[in-house]
């Protein structure tokens, strides 16, 4: 009997290039502190709307559909930077995050109406809260609380800019040594309810 393909996959909103100085800050005022973080490429950052995990490939088309009639019945947003935080909790955090607000409430409006429709198509909703976020750096062992908190005491204040969230997309997560390898299998637009095919690859961390 032949293997079933299966993708690793999950459903983000990118981060536009010309709103991640203030990402840097964070980055340069915390890199003294921050020990044994691995920080993520700026290529590499956004914020994830839906991890799915392990979908057989012949799926991934019929799940671009469903992100593509969320994103028909949605129209653009903004969302700005929160604070600094880390996940999933002080005490045995793997991820150093900036919070994103969602001001007008169409982040979590999508969430829910991607969520709706994948439902339909066997896809289970999630239990948890949906907590907007942008990883920008992880650890392999946890640090001490100790360290978390003097960490995110030397934080910088949240700058609150904002930016327009324009399309979504499909993206494939390759696991590796060196950090996550993502790849985007469609683009769809805010309001249009259509998608493109698209294949750039872009490194997930830096080494």
């Amino acid at each position: 009997m032949a293997s079933v393909s299966r993708v690793r996959c999950f459903i983000a909103v990118p981060v536009p290039r010309d709103r991640l100085a203030w990402i840097d800050a964070v980055r340069v005022g915390l890199a003294g502190r921050a020990d044994g973080v691995r920080w993520i490429s700026a290529e590499a950052l956004h914020v994830t709307i839906r991890f799915l995990g392990e979908v057989e490939s012949e799926r991934i088309p019929q799940v671009a559909r469903r992100v593509g009639e969320a994103a028909a019945v949605s129209k653009r947003f903004t969302v700005r930077f929160g604070g600094v935080t880390v996940l999933p909790h002080p005490r045995r955090a793997t991820a150093l995050c900036v919070e994103i607000d969602d001001p007008e409430g169409g982040l979590a409006r999508f969430h829910e109406e991607v969520g709706s429709r994948l439902a339909v198509d066997g896809f289970t909703r999630e239990a948890r809260s949906f907590r907007p976020h942008l990883t920008i750096g992880r650890w392999r062992t946890p640090p001490s609380p100790v360290g978390v908190d003097t960490l995110l005491r030397s934080a910088p204040v949240p700058s609150g800019e904002q930016w327009a969230i324009d399309d979504v997309r499909v993206m494939k997560s390759e696991l590796t040594p060196r950090g996550a390898i993502y790849t985007i299998l469609a683009t769809v637009p805010l309001g249009m309810g259509l998608y493109s095919d698209s294949s750039p690859t872009i490194r997930g961390a830096t080494s």
